[in-house]
C-alpha cells in the first residue's frame, strides 16, 4: 500500500490519473487502472478479509466483555451466555453500523486513536513483562498510566498539570 502511495500523487501529476475527490479512492484507483485483473482482485480480497476479520475480532470482545467481563466484575453471573453472547454482538453491530452511517468521516479519525492508544498501553507493558522477570502489577499499572499521559496532546497535559478548569494559554 506504500507503494500504491507514492505512485499515485506521481501519476496525478502527470496526468495519467485524475485529481483524487477523496484520499481513499487512490487504492482502488490505482489498481483498477494500472494493476493486472488478478493482482487487483486479489489485493481487493485480502483488504475486505482484513476488514472483516478486525470487525469479528471488535464483536468477539465487546460481546465477550458485556457478558463475561462486566458481570464478574460486579459480582453477577449471566445464565445463558451464548443466547446473550448473540444478542450482544447484534447490538454492537447495530449500533456500530448506525454510527458509522451517521459519522462515516469519524470513524477512520476513532480508529487511529483507538489504536494509538492501545499501542501505547499495551507495548510498554509487553516489553517490560517480556524482559524484566520480577516485574508486578504495580509497574505494569505505572507503565501504562505514563503510556497514556504521554500520549495525550501536549495541551491538555498542560491542562493536567496545571490543575486549572480552562487551557492554559499558549
Amino acid at each position: 500500500m506504500l507503494g500504491i502511495g507514492l505512485a499515485v500523487p506521481a501519476l496525478v501529476a502527470r496526468g495519467k490519473l485524475p485529481p483524487l475527490e477523496q484520499p481513499d479512492d487512490a487504492a482502488p484507483l490505482f489498481l483498477l487502472n494500472f494493476a493486472p485483473e488478478l493482482l487487483a482482485g486479489l489485493v481487493f480480497a485480502g483488504i475486505l478479509a482484513a476488514i472483516m476479520s478486525s470487525v469479528d475480532s471488535f464483536l468477539n470482545i465487546g460481546s465477550a466483555a458485556l457478558v463475561q467481563d462486566l458481570p464478574k466484575a460486579f459480582g453477577r453471573s449471566v445464565r445463558d451466555e451464548l443466547f446473550w453472547g448473540r444478542a450482544a454482538t447484534l447490538g454492537i453491530a447495530v449500533v456500530a453500523g448506525v454510527f458509522a452511517y451517521a459519522h462515516g468521516d469519524l470513524i477512520a479519525l476513532l480508529g487511529t486513536l483507538a489504536y494509538g492508544t492501545f499501542g501505547v498501553a499495551f507495548a510498554p507493558v509487553m516489553a517490560i513483562g517480556l524482559n524484566w522477570k520480577r516485574v508486578n502489577a504495580d509497574a505494569a499499572s505505572a507503565s501504562i498510566s505514563t503510556g497514556l499521559f504521554l500520549k495525550m496532546p501536549p495541551q491538555q497535559n498542560l491542562w493536567v498539570i496545571s490543575g486549572s478548569g480552562r487551557s492554559p494559554s499558549v
